[in-house]
């Protein structure tokens, strides 16, 4: 006989005693265990409660929150799964962000649907809302309606305009989809030989002594914008580099500048690092656009 589920309550239950137990033990073998432990609790709420619709996929997404939600000293409950909705959310965020990379690989059908879609908008001059575009769907396409919200639901995360993440003080920011803003277009070539000898001329036009952290701040602005920069790692900071596939987190600005500039206090330091940044890429733009 099948063992039955847990309720829901009864999960809950379950991983906030294991995060306490984790959150206060002291030995790093015994956390260890704890946090796999958690990470098992989390799965199994996000897979028999729908809490993630792609949990199953997400293994590896998911795994990585929980270590994050592991580093945490959250004392109360409420406050515990507030800050674990968030995280969830990050790590379903990041599992699109890189599913993007897949936009070609959309199935003909789903691509015909997008056009069909975008077709009626045109038609009726206006956006479609979801219960129109399911309607349309089931009738034109003889999709069920589950079928029809899977079909939107790929759609959205290929042409999804803006994530919403949470920093470590859980402010909310949002992250734009580069790809969809005019002002960025020219980060779509960013693995290949101009824009890597773009990088490196307005790099060469810095003066020397402010180079490495124009660099740097360049760098940081690819990661923590989700840019696929792979092919254009010869031209980034390898130490920011090897940090962040270490350890994941979003680099602050002004941290980097003051690694470059110590003296400078916090505020001063994202002042001048947000103009920095502004002025690399504005002359990053200009020099693409003289290539095109």
């Amino acid at each position: 006989m099948a063992k039955p589920l847990k309720t829901e309550e009864q999960l809950k239950a379950d991983i906030f005693n294991v995060y306490s137990k984790c959150r206060d033990e002291q030995s790093p073998d015994r956390r260890q265990v704890n946090v796999l432990q958690l990470c098992d609790f989390i799965f199994r709420w996000c897979i028999n409660y729908k809490i993630v619709p792609k949990a199953e996929e997400m293994g590896l997404e998911i795994f990585n929150a929980v270590r994050r939600i592991a580093e945490k000293t959250l004392k109360e409950e409420k406050d515990f799964f507030n800050y674990l909705s968030k995280t969830l959310k990050n790590a379903e965020a990041e599992y699109y962000r890189k599913d993007i990379s897949n936009i070609n690989k959309l199935p003909r059908e789903v691509k015909e649907i997008e056009k069909f879609i975008s077709l009626q908008e045109n038609n009726a001059e206006r956006m479609l809302s979801e219960d129109e575009k399911i309607k349309f769907i089931t009738e034109w396409f003889g999709k069920s309606e589950k079928k029809a919200k899977e079909c939107l639901k790929r759609i959205e995360n290929k042409n999804v305009v803006r994530l919403t993440i949470f920093d470590d003080e859980e402010k909310e920011i949002d992250i734009p989809n580069l790809n969809n803003n005019p002002e960025s277009t020219f980060f779509s070539k960013i693995n290949t030989p101009d824009f890597r000898k773009a990088v490196e001329s307005v790099l060469q036009s810095k003066q020397e002594r402010t180079r490495e952290c124009y660099r740097a701040l360049f760098t940081a602005h690819c990661i923590n914008n989700s840019i696929n920069f792979e092919g254009a790692a010869s031209v980034l900071n390898a130490e920011i580099l090897e940090k962040h596939l270490k350890d994941g987190k979003r680099l602050e600005q002004y941290y980097i500048y003051q690694n470059y500039h110590p003296e400078v206090k916090k505020e001063s330091a994202e002042v001048r690092a947000s103009e920095m940044l502004k002025i690399f890429l504005n002359d990053l733009q200009a020099v693409m656009k003289e290539k095109n």
